[in-house]
């Protein structure tokens, strides 16, 4: 099985034409900004981009095999509040790259969450975590000043 290298969310990754990555401003803390006296459902969401990276490493018994991979963003009692599609790839050279591109952040949970990494070899029915990053929610109050 594949090694994760390298698991982390941020706003942008950027990959120039000598095929080197940039990871834009990685993210810790997400502070929406919420309308004083108003509580968000648990369903809201912020229409943020952002993205998260996963660098695998070839083991000597990955060559030729297939796997499978997704992230799945998990509030502090273990729901789901986003999930990627499954992608499919080989460990055909020895490092392999997956950046899953994200429009909208899940706001509706304030407190302390988790991007997971999940990995299976292909036709295994099993899936494994292999990574986790943390994400905190927060909300700050704002007061609507509405013009005269």
């Amino acid at each position: 099985m594949p090694r994760l290298l390298l698991f982390a969310a941020c706003e942008r990754v950027i990959t120039d034409l000598d095929n080197t990555m940039s990871l834009m401003r990685l993210l810790q803390d997400v502070t929406a900004h919420v309308p004083a006296g108003l509580t968000p459902p648990p369903n809201a969401g912020s229409p943020m981009p952002w993205a998260v990276l996963s660098i695998f490493e070839r083991e000597d018994t990955d060559q030729g095999k297939a796997f499978e991979h997704y992230i799945a963003f998990v509030s502090s009692p273990n729901e789901i509040l986003l999930q990627s599609p499954i992608s499919l790839f080989e460990m055909k050279t020895e490092q392999h790259r997956i950046t899953n591109q994200i429009n909208g952040m899940p706001i509706g949970r304030t407190g302390r969450h988790y991007v997971r990494c999940y990995l299976r070899e292909k036709g295994v029915t099993t899936w494994q975590e292999c990574g986790r990053y943390p994400i905190k929610i927060i909300w700050a109050s704002s007061l609507i000043v509405m013009p005269n």
